[in-house]
Order: C-alpha cells, then sequence, then structure tokens
C-alpha cells in the first residue's frame, strides 16, 4: 500500500511505523515549527507521547492545528491566524486592517505540496472514508 493512501485513510500500522523510523524528535521538532506549541520537543513530551502520537496521543489546541495546516497551503510558509481581517464603518471606509505575514518556511514547497495533495485528494481517502459528494 501506497503511504500516500495509509495517511488519508487513517490506517494506524504504516503511520505509527513511519514515525519509528522517523524518530519522535524530528517529528515533534517539525510540528513545534508549523505552530504546534503545546508539543515542544522536550524529553518531557518525549517521554509522555510516543509512538502513541501517530493515534491521537499529543493533545493540539485547535488554533495550532489551524496554524500548522496553513503552512501546507502556503507553499511551506508558517502564516500566523488571524481572527479579524478587516474592519469597516458603515461607510465602507477602512478603519484597521490586517494582513497575515509569511514568516519562516517551515517545510519546503514540495512537502507542502504533496501534503496538501493527500488531503485534499477525495479518490485517496475513499477506501476507508468513502467519497464525499458535493
Amino acid at each position: 500500500m501506497q503511504l500516500r493512501y495509509a495517511l488519508a485513510n487513517s490506517i494506524n500500522i504504516p503511520a505509527v511505523k513511519l514515525l519509528a523510523m522517523v524518530g519522535i524528535k524530528d517529528v515533534l521538532e517539525t510540528a513545534y515549527d508549523l505552530g504546534i506549541n503545546s508539543l515542544e520537543p522536550t524529553a518531557e513530551t518525549m517521554s509522555r507521547v510516543g509512538l502513541s502520537l501517530t493515534l491521537g496521543g499529543g493533545e493540539v489546541r485547535l488554533l495550532e492545528l489551524t496554524s500548522a495546516y496553513g503552512a501546507f497551503l502556503n507553499k511551506g510558509y508558517k502564516v500566523e491566524p488571524i481572527s479579524i481581517l478587516k474592519i469597516e464603518d458603515s461607510d465602507g471606509k477602512v478603519l484597521e486592517e490586517n494582513k497575515p505575514e509569511k514568516r519562516k518556511q517551515v517545510l519546503s514547497e514540495e512537502e507542502a505540496f504533496l501534503i496538501a495533495d493527500i488531503l485534499s485528494d477525495n479518490k485517496a481517502r475513499s477506501m476507508i472514508f468513502g467519497e464525499i459528494r458535493y
């Protein structure tokens, strides 16, 4: 089975084996770079999560997860999430405007593309979850 289909269908054994091959520390460092601050790559975190990390063994805040996913669509660049982009008065005059800024590149453009492609591939997930009809 290709890794693409194993990950897309949440087939756990390949994910656990991949984590064992890559190493927990490297995975935690990448996650931390992506913005998942609750899984800081410390000795304490590594001893707490272990290989169960691939099965949801590490608690992550929703805002951290959305920040991490943002890098997949921004060619590997971390972008801090912003809750309010623009405030206008009743006449349409812009009172305040925030523009997302690209931070450092935390994934290569190719890695970000592959992950985004897997996440958006309805057919890759269909083996377990079926096809989503839009």
